[in-house]
């Protein structure tokens, strides 16, 4: 799990199988992560779930493209 990925079960409450896809959506429509706030990825990183949630297997299959979850 990468350090984004536990930072999204810790400060959103994603589980660890939701993490990687919730990172996926967040470089999707971000690119890169590393110049949030914290504020601001916990932000970005709720609405990334909610996306999760509601497309999952969409997700999974962004996050396969990112090399997020295994094939």
């Amino acid at each position: 799990m990468s350090n984004y990925q536990e930072m999204i079960v810790r400060l959103v409450g994603a589980t660890v199988e939701e993490a990687p896809l919730v990172e996926a959506m967040m470089r999707v429509e971000y690119g890169t992560l590393d110049r949030f706030t914290n504020e601001a990825f916990v932000t970005a990183a709720r609405r990334a779930l909610l996306e999760v949630k509601d497309d999952t297997a969409a997700c999974r299959e962004i996050a396969k493209s990112y090399g997020l979850v295994r094939r």
